[in-house]
Formats: structure tokens, sequence, C-alpha cells
């Protein structure tokens, strides 16, 4: 699977981060976590695996696990680009002048 393979790391990521949103809404929870869990090895300055786990603790009733990992979370140092956003949220900010002068290049002609 793309989570195991030598692919850039930022796909692996995003590939264990997927693969544990789909555990956990099929109800599989410790391969859920296990996926985070992944994720978090791959990129460990990221939050969103973090999250991740936090959210699955709480569901699992483990109010005191959840809210120590979210409580870890407020002093982390978090030194990561995490692909996460740019995924959710469109192109990476770098791109976005080019972005920007493409859209408005057949406003101009």
């Amino acid at each position: 699977p793309l989570t195991a393979s030598a692919g850039e790391r930022q796909w692996r990521y995003l590939a264990a981060l997927f693969l544990a949103q789909a555990e956990a809404g099929a109800g599989r929870r410790a391969a859920a976590a296990a996926a985070y869990e992944r994720a978090a090895v791959l990129l460990p300055g990221c939050q969103t695996p973090q999250v991740g786990l936090t959210v699955l603790q709480r569901l699992e009733g483990e109010t005191a696990r959840a809210a120590a990992l979210a409580e870890a979370l407020t002093r982390a140092t978090l030194d990561c680009n995490d692909p996460w956003w740019f995924y959710r949220f469109g192109q990476p900010p770098d791109r976005l002048p080019q972005l920007l002068a493409a859209m408005r290049e057949p406003l101009l002609h």
C-alpha cells in the first residue's frame, strides 16, 4: 500500500491520514489509531495525526487520555509544513501568485 511504499514522505503521510479516517468511519478505531501513529512517525512535527488520536481517545471514552493529548498539543513545538492543510484547502501558498496571474489572464485579453 501507499502508506508503506518508498514514495515521498508527504504522500505517505496523506495516505496514512486518509486510511485513518476510513478506518475510523468504519468503526475500526484501533486500526485508525495505528494509521494516525504511522502518519505521526512520517512527519513527527505535524499536529493533524495528534488531533486525530485525540478524537479517537475521546470516542473510546478515554477522556483523560484525550485531554492529555490535547494539552500536550498546546505545549508542542509544531515544526511542520503539514501537507494536510495544502490538500484540504488547495494549492500551497507559494503557488498563489502564479494561480492568480493565470486566473487574471483571460480578463486581460
